[in-house]
This record gives C-alpha cells, structure tokens and sequence, in this order.
C-alpha cells in the first residue's frame, strides 16, 4: 500500500441482525459489502467463524478464495480473546500468548493482514507478541473501545510499551466510537420509551453540553426524584459522549493498525454522533496509509425493517469517500 493510501472496508459485525437471525448467508454479507464498495472486510471470528478459536484450515482458505473472487481483501482476523475461556479458571498471562499465536495461524490461512486482538492483553504481553506478529508477518492490533479514551491509564501505558518496542507489527486498532460527542435519536429514544421525560432529556442533554459535572446531575436528578432509568441514562451519557480532542489522534497515529469507523445512525448523509469531517481531516494530513473499516452499531436500538444496516453501510462508505476527497 502507498503512502498516504486508504481504503474503504466493512466489519461484518455491522450485519449481525441479519446475520443472526439466518436472513442473510455469510456469502450474502460479502456480496453486500461488495455492493456498498468495501475494498476489504473484517469478520469478527467468533461470531461467524464455525469452530472458532480453532477452525478449520479448508474453511479458512475457503473463504479467503470466496472473498478473492468477490474482489474483496480479508484484510483482518477480529479475534476474541476469552480471558474466562476455561470453566475453572482464568486463563494466565502465557495462555492469552499462545491464545494469541493461534489466533496470527488462523489469519495466515484466512490470508489476513491484520488480528484484531482486545484489552484483556496487559501491554506487557505485547513484548512476547511482538516477535510471533512479526514471524507470521501480520499485525496485532489491540482495540481501543468506549467508555476508554486515550487517556485512560491502561492505554497510556499501552502507548509507551508501542514506543518501547517501536515495531510496526503491533499497534492499535482505533474505535471512533471513542468520539462520540453527543447522543443520536435512537439512543435517547430508547430511554424515552422507558418513561424518561422530554424535560429530563432536554435537562441531561443541555448539561451535557455545558459540560456540567456528572455528580452536579445526578443531585439534580434525585432532587427531581427522577427515575432509575433517568440516572441511568446520565451515567451512561457522560461516560459515552464528550468534546472531540483532535490532538491526541495525531499522536499516536503512527501506531494505528487501521481504523474502525463507527457509527450509529446516518442521517442526511452524515453521521449523527462523530466528527468525521474533522477526524478523516486528521487522516489525510498525517498521511496515514491504511484501512478504514465500516462497523454499524445502529442494529442495538433500530429494527432492521425501520433502518437497513445495508442502507447504512452503503451510506457511510460513500461519506467516507466524499470527505477524503473533498
């Protein structure tokens, strides 16, 4: 790939409704990323990978050739790692490794670039990871997810041990979940239909964006003797949204294995909860050469005959392009 190339993808996690209830064949998904115009698709394993953590290699080269006739890169292995994966214990810190190792063996059959691994690793196993990333020549990416932001002190410390090792073969899988500045219709809807007032949703989301502190709500609320789910839905919302800090993406963008685009609701051609103009700014003027990668969440609050996840994906993907081009 050119410096300062990117390409546009699709998480098939973005079809799980679909997908779950037996509407849509894995093939179908293919064709539809195809259809929406994904370059590249990341499948999460243990979703839609039979006999995941240990497939079998012919259906792993099965549908590395599958994606290849569809003109689609297998471009990552999203693996789980289970930290309770044995009924007796958690696993040690030796087994996530070898966990881990299975997992490059896999994405080598699947001829994948990237394993999306999570946080349940601790950043000093990406010091014996490194070596077997580099060996089968494939990424290991650690996901960045909400509530966390950069900030966060395990993904500061994630930070220095990348510095440290300084090896292009471990890195970042970058959630723009994490900067989701305000809510989406969908979300709110879902506490109104719980018996959250329009006043007391007006109340959370004004404070929100005046930054008020959460503890300042939430005696508000109790003064109100406001429901359960109107405190509920004051936590989670200032955990979940907050103002964009462009700054700390160029930092650490050296260090992203690719980007998994978020999103939540397209409306009007535009994403509802993120600064895409900005972010995808950023992308362009670090020249950072790498995939993009759709991934819809809007399947937990919207059916699919009121939103089409296809519709979304395809909508998302062209707003990806018109802003990169722009």
């Amino acid at each position: 790939m050119r410096a300062g190339e990117v390409k546009l993808g699709v998480s098939l996690f973005s079809y799980s409704s679909v997908f779950y209830l037996g509407e849509k064949s894995l093939t179908d998904l293919l064709k539809k990323s195809k259809e929406a115009g994904a370059e590249g698709i990341e499948i999460v394993a243990s979703q839609m990978i039979p006999g995941y953590p240990y497939p079998s290699r012919e259906w792993l080269r099965s549908f590395r050739d599958e994606c290849e006739q569809l003109g689609l890169e297998p471009f990552c292995y999203s693996a789980h790692l289970d930290s309770g994966l044995r009924s007796d214990r958690w696993l040690t810190e030796e087994e996530k490794v070898l966990c881990t190792v299975n997992d490059l063996r896999c994405a080598k059959d699947m001829g994948a670039s990237v394993v999306r691994t999570q946080q349940t690793i601790s950043p000093k196993l990406m010091y014996e990871i490194a070596p077997w990333a580099e060996r089968y020549g494939i990424k290991v990416g650690v996901e960045i997810h909400p509530p966390h932001t950069l900030s966060t002190d395990v993904w500061q410390e994630f930070i220095r041990v990348f510095e440290d090792i300084d090896s292009p073969y471990v890195g970042i899988v970058m959630d723009l979940g994490i900067y989701q500045e305000y809510p989406y219709d969908g979300w709110i809807n879902v506490y109104a239909s719980h018996g959250v007032s329009q006043a007391t949703i007006a109340f959370l989301l004004s404070a929100l964006k005046e930054g008020q502190p959460l503890a300042e709500v939430l005696a508000v609320l109790e003064k109100q003797n406001a429901s359960e789910y109107a405190r509920e839905m004051a936590q989670e919302m200032f955990a979940l949204y907050r103002p964009y800090r462009p700054d700390q993406l160029a930092d650490v963008m050296k260090y992203i294995t690719h980007f998994h685009t978020k999103f939540y609701h397209m409306k009007n051609g535009e994403e509802e909860t993120i600064p895409y103009r900005q972010i995808l700014q950023i992308i362009k003027e670090t020249g950072f050469s790498g995939y993009l990668i759709s991934e819809y969440e809007g399947h937990y609050v919207y059916d699919e005959q009121t939103v089409s996840c296809f519709d979304q994906v395809r909508e998302h993907i062209a707003m990806e392009r018109r802003l990169l081009n722009a």
